[in-house]
C-alpha cells in the first residue's frame, strides 16, 4: 500500500504535536525513590507561586502518577516511531 505521507502527516485526524517537559531518572532508581521524588514534584507543581510563574512562561503544569508517565512516555514514543517510519527519514 502506497501512503501519500505529506497529506497523511498533517492530516488533524492523524497527527498531534505539543511540547512536553518531564523529570525522568535512570531505570535502575529505586521504586521508593521514584515514588518520593513524583510526590515532591507534584507538591511543588500545585503551589500557587509555581503555578503562576509557570502560567507567566506559557506553560500548564500537568503531574502525572509513575503508572500515567510510564504509560504517556510509551504512547509518544510509539507515536513519533511512527510518524519517523511513516516519512521514511533516515539518520545520517
Amino acid at each position: 500500500m502506497k501512503i501519500d505521507v505529506h497529506s497523511h502527516i498533517f492530516d488533524q485526524r492523524y497527527f498531534e504535536a505539543g511540547g512536553w517537559y518531564m523529570v525522568l531518572a535512570p531505570a535502575a532508581t529505586p521504586k521508593d525513590v521514584m515514588s518520593r521524588l513524583n510526590a515532591e514534584f507534584t507538591r511543588a507543581l500545585a503551589h500557587p507561586d509555581v503555578a503562576a510563574a509557570l502560567e507567566k512562561m506559557g506553560f500548564e503544569a500537568a503531574p502525572m502518577s509513575l503508572q500515567e508517565s510510564e504509560r504517556f512516555v510509551a504512547r509518544e514514543a510509539e507515536k513519533w516511531s511512527r510518524s519517523v517510519r511513516l516519512s521514511g527519514a533516515k539518520a545520517d
